[in-house]
């Protein structure tokens, strides 16, 4: 039984007719994908294509071009719980797999071998540059380095003895008196 497109004119629509036409259970670079979208929905409706995109964004920090928005379809056409907008194509026999090869380029594919389809995951980060190894010191037991060593502070000594608190009013008493006479 060939696989009919479940979805109406549209974007679904153009996305899984593209993807048929590119061959099932077979994956292509997203950027193809792309190009055979336009192709195949501008044959069809040359406005249709220009109004999505052309579409004007309802925020601008959040808005995407246009390989934005039709990865956002794919990604739409994926959801298949619930009767969510994958569940057509599900019932039709196909899903929409997208997945990255080792350099992290993105394809997608139309499978008709599963019920669930295959998330991309986040492309792989570029491996860190490892530093170089630290060279290995030979222990050698520590040089004078012929600088002047630091003077210590002499440690603050007492030169009186602590006095009880009346014998200090006595000789503050005995100060002033001084400093009276004088």
């Amino acid at each position: 039984m060939p696989l009919e497109n479940p979805y109406r004119h549209g974007a679904y629509h153009f996305t899984v007719a593209a993807l048929m036409l590119m061959g099932l259970n077979k994956t292509h670079k997203f950027a193809a994908f792309a190009a055979k979208l336009q192709r195949v929905w501008q044959k069809a409706d040359a406005n249709g294509w220009r109004d999505f995109k052309n579409r004007k964004a309802r925020n601008e920090a959040t808005a995407k071009d246009v390989n934005g928005r039709i990865l956002q379809n794919c990604r739409v056409l994926q959801r298949v719980k619930n009767n969510s907008y994958g569940t057509p194509l599900l019932k039709s026999g196909a899903v929409i797999d997208l997945t990255r090869d080792t350099a992290g380029v993105l394809h997608v594919s139309l499978n008709t071998h599963s019920k669930r389809p295959q998330k991309p995951g986040r492309a792989p980060k570029p491996p860190k540059v490892e530093p170089k190894p630290a060279r290995a010191k030979a222990k050698a037991t520590r040089k004078p380095t012929g600088a002047k060593k630091r003077a210590q502070k002499p440690s603050v000594k007492a030169t009186e003895p602590i006095q009880s608190e009346a014998a200090a009013l006595e000789t503050a008493k005995a100060a002033t008196d001084e400093a009276a006479k004088a």
